[in-house]
């Protein structure tokens, strides 16, 4: 099987297509070729995973391939222009499998993880409790920090009354700015600019992660209510409705990458129970699920209290992710999926 990967943009996938798929393909008999250092005309699979390339000039260039769309946001309409032209979708979550599957209706789910060797051995925790300070830390996009307004912020306002904590949050702060919306107020903050040589290190220093999901809604949508005010009454008699409900929002391409790195360092996670998640992490096992302020005082204040829960928590989730997403086992189906693809037009 003749493989070509589209893949210029630095991501996790092109790290794993790079540094895993392309050697075990190899090793199976299988040739990997990568864009644009190529000179075949015919290819089997091109994978593709570039979010702003075009699939529909490619297949001019090599029209008798299958196309694998790999890890798409579908954020604008040439992305989902490119999910109808593929022959297959590869997402990393449930949230973004039932966004892709109005317009592909040949879709799986494949998690893509920055694997790294050795990792319990590099990342165990030595020190949980140093100069009784606990560090409650965030990585990720600032958009989720600049979210957190009814949820962790007034939590770890509160939790900061009753304990010495530091929140970090580790960010790309060149990129996108320094994060000035819903912080903490009176709040340690320590602002960390993301980078892929130390982030993995400030992470294993921490005691507690923290992953933030929900997306409040958009004050600019209130004119949007207003003129449908008839409707939403007509909509109200009809509906038990309480006030106490739960009314969760969450982006479309939610996924659980960011819990990797907090496994293989074996930080106890926090997290708010998005669909992927709840699939991760065991509420009271392997780590706690939230989903309002209270949940995540509760939630932070149990393992700020207990060292030894931390601890459990932070091995449980190393266990339970080593499990679930195996490397080899992750490769082993990510071929089986290609391989399904040239067979089945045999």
């Amino acid at each position: 099987m003749k493989n070509l990967v589209c893949a210029t943009a630095d991501t996790s996938i092109k790290y794993f297509l790079e540094k895993h798929f392309q050697y075990f393909m190899m090793d199976k008999g299988h040739n990997v070729y990568f864009w644009p250092n190529v000179n075949e005309e015919v290819f089997d699979i091109c994978i593709f995973t570039d979010f702003n390339g075009d699939i529909k000039n490619l297949k001019t260039i090599y029209p008798g391939a299958k196309y694998v769309l790999v890890d798409p946001k579908m954020n604008n309409k040439k992305q989902i222009k490119n999910a109808k032209l593929s022959d297959l979708v590869v997402v990393s979550s449930i949230e973004q499998f039932e966004f892709a599957n109005q317009f592909n209706k040949n879709v799986k789910i494949h998690h893509w993880y920055r694997y790294i060797e050795n990792r319990s051995v590099e990342f165990s925790k030595i020190n949980d409790n140093k100069n009784d300070v606990i560090e409650i830390l965030y990585h990720g996009n600032k958009i989720h920090l600049e979210a957190i307004g009814n949820t962790l912020k007034p939590a770890l306002e509160r939790l900061n009354r009753i304990h010495n904590i530091e929140f970090t949050v580790v960010y790309n702060i060149k990129n996108l700015g320094k994060w000035t919306k819903s912080v903490p107020k009176n709040v340690k903050i320590n602002h960390v600019q993301w980078s892929e040589d130390n982030y993995l290190n400030v992470i294993s220093k921490s005691d507690i992660g923290v992953i933030p999901n929900f997306i409040p809604e958009s004050r600019l949508q209130i004119s949007y209510y207003l003129s449908k005010l008839y409707l939403m009454l007509r909509f109200l008699r009809t509906m038990n409705i309480n006030k106490n409900d739960y009314k969760l929002r969450f982006k479309h391409n939610s996924n659980p990458g960011r819990l990797y790195e907090f496994a293989i360092t074996q930080t106890p996670v926090v997290a708010e129970a998005t669909l992927s998640l709840a699939q991760e992490i065991e509420h009271g096992t392997s780590g706690y699920l939230v989903i309002s302020e209270s949940g995540w005082y509760s939630a932070l204040n149990e393992l700020i209290l207990n060292q030894q829960l931390r601890r459990d928590f932070g091995q449980k989730l190393f266990t339970r992710f080593g499990e679930r997403h195996d490397i080899h086992n992750s490769l082993q189906i990510f071929e089986s999926n290609l391989q399904e693809l040239v067979v089945r037009d045999l």
